[in-house]
């Protein structure tokens, strides 16, 4: 029975008693990805891809992200992606973007941006070999479609806050 209290005093000398915290983190990064837009837009459900022939284009981002030790309060990432897309194609009389139709067949320069900014408030779960962060993101857009004919033109304001999981 002696031996036990022994043991006990050389694992407590013996053991390092440290501990250690997450630290304020800055992390920043960019990126490159290619898409393609797919869908419809206009009032006249305008394709993207078939109608407007837009193409697959290389798109930009770039992040920077904040993390804290206070458990309460959430970490911050803010994120800006860049994404437009250019072409040209031939509109048939009658295509509305936004309320004005096109009154004859012709070449169009076409413009679509989404450029967008995303703001999301997260919590780190989990942080070891298992990284799993759960948050909301507020996504922003202010941006624009654009058709230039030779005998007309039209745009329409794409402007959306949409909350993300």
């Amino acid at each position: 029975m002696k031996l036990l209290p022994k043991l006990l005093s050389a694992t407590l000398l013996l053991t390092p008693l440290t501990a250690t915290a997450d630290f304020m983190w800055l992390y920043t990064g960019s990126g490159s990805w290619q898409a393609t837009p797919a869908g419809n837009v206009g009032r006249t459900d305008i394709a993207l891809d078939s109608t407007l022939n837009l193409d697959q284009e290389a798109n930009q981002f770039a992040y920077i992200a904040i993390e804290h030790p206070i458990p309460v309060l959430p970490n911050l990432r803010v994120q800006h992606s860049e994404m437009t897309w250019t072409g040209n194609a031939l509109i048939t009389a009658g295509t509305d973007l936004n309320g004005t139709p096109f009154t004859s067949t012709q070449q169009a320069d076409i413009a679509l941006d989404l450029t967008h900014t995303d703001a999301t408030l997260y919590y780190e779960v989990f942080d070891n070999i298992v990284n799993l962060d759960l948050g909301i993101t507020a996504r922003l857009f202010d941006d624009e479609a654009s058709l230039i004919g030779t005998e007309q033109q039209e745009s329409m304001d794409l402007e959306a806050k949409v909350p993300l999981l």
